[in-house]
């Protein structure tokens, strides 16, 4: 049940296209977007009615078109039977994406202000070029060189009609006439609503921030233990983070030096993850350590164990993610309120840190090959707002 995300490749000469967007009559209600929006982020339980006229099924999932609509009607670009305006004061809608507060080697940060969508981007990966679009159909496009890996950029968004958008960016190589490269930062929703440009937020993150107060309230030094390995293996595992972070003593860097290692040294195990045929014993640190391979709760056991090691109180995240299992559908069109996904937390500098290294990693394990990929740092330290466009929270170890 564990899972992966699929990262996309692009290649390609992009020429801008025109587009319109046609509005359609629904029958829903103002009361019925907030309905679908409540139960989809879990803060209500859909009534007998509301589950028959909105086509949700028992869970409060509601089928695919039936959200198309409802959702749409809530970017403001269908039309309300009755006529009645929209009301989006119970939408959490944003003029702001911060991808990390924190960290500054990769991020993405983003303000619309007067619909002007201001960027500052850096990025890890290797590459010379960035590209920027916002769909559908190239309703926006911006390219440019990179300079020390980092750009900034004021785009217009006054062309755009009412209507649900989202942003992509790329790095990759080319020249003033050709581009190639790969998706980094992408799917970012973005909606015009009368007019006004903003960004909208997961509807799993109140629910995150919730679960997350929690977790917040226990005290750091209850995740500093290891009661899951041998005398020799804690041997062998203490002298590698020692290898790991060298003289290295500002904890921050060693949280990073750590989720390198491991994020670098592990391959996802799609073998197991499709079989599977992963155990607990499977998915102990030492036996991740070992095979170099495993499925997210080995990534996950293993961080945690080198994080304790390194003096860094560290919990294992138990809880739903939109990866591969999820074939590309949204929240409203999966069931998540089962476990599918591992992740951790590390307690640095008086604050908690999101770490996904499973959704760091790129790498991949196929048919007996050992698959090197570049890291995907939004996983790295995120805003709770960006991490819960893709994670839930559901248990705490």
């Amino acid at each position: 049940m564990k899972i992966r995300k699929i990262t996309a490749l692009f290649l390609a000469v992009i020429s801008l296209s025109s587009f319109s967007i046609t509005a359609y009559a629904t029958p829903y209600t103002t009361d019925d977007v907030i309905t679908v929006l409540r139960a989809t982020a879990g803060l209500i339980t859909p009534t007998d009615e509301q589950i028959n006229r909105l086509d949700m099924n028992s869970d409060g999932i509601i089928d695919t078109s039936a959200a198309i609509h409802i959702l749409r009607a809530a970017a403001g670009f269908l039309d309300i039977d009755n006529g009645e305006n929209i009301d989006t004061s119970k939408i959490i809608l944003s003029n702001n994406y911060i991808s990390s507060e924190h960290f500054q080697d990769d991020f993405v940060k983003m303000n619309i202000s007067n619909n002007t969508l201001s960027i500052e981007y850096k990025t890890a990966r290797n590459g010379n070029k960035w590209h920027f679009t916002i769909f559908p159909h190239f309703a926006v496009i911006e390219e440019g060189y990179l300079n020390n890996n980092h750009f900034s950029r004021n785009v217009s968004l006054s062309s755009l009609n009412n209507g649900a958008y989202a942003i992509t960016f790329f790095v990759g190589s080319g020249d003033d006439y050709s581009f190639s490269g790969t998706s980094t930062v992408k799917d970012i929703p973005l909606h015009v609503i009368n007019g006004t440009a903003s960004f909208l937020e997961s509807p799993m993150l109140q629910h995150n921030i919730r679960a997350r107060n929690i977790g917040l309230s226990q005290s750091p030094n209850d995740y500093l233990s290891i009661d899951d390995l041998s005398d020799s293996e804690k041997t062998e595992l203490t002298n590698l983070v020692k290898t790991i972070i060298g003289n290295e003593t500002d904890d921050y860097k060693k949280l990073k030096l750590i989720s390198d290692w491991v994020a670098d040294n592990i391959y996802y195990d799609w073998a197991a993850y499709i079989a599977g045929t992963y155990t607990h014993e499977s998915t102990r640190a030492y036996a991740t350590y070992v095979s170099k391979k495993n499925v997210c709760q080995g990534y996950a056991e293993l961080t945690n164990v080198l994080m304790r090691l390194a003096g860094l109180p560290c919990r294992v995240i138990s809880g739903h993610a939109l990866g591969a299992s999820a074939g590309g559908k949204g929240w409203s069109d999966v069931i998540h309120t089962s476990i599918n996904h591992a992740w951790n937390e590390v307690y640095v500098n008086g604050r908690w840190v999101i770490l996904d290294t499973t959704w760091i990693s790129a790498n991949e394990y196929i048919n007996g090959e050992f698959i090197k990929k570049d890291n995907d740092y939004t996983y790295f330290d995120p805003t709770i707002e960006v991490f819960s466009r893709s994670h839930k929270y559901l248990s705490y170890s």
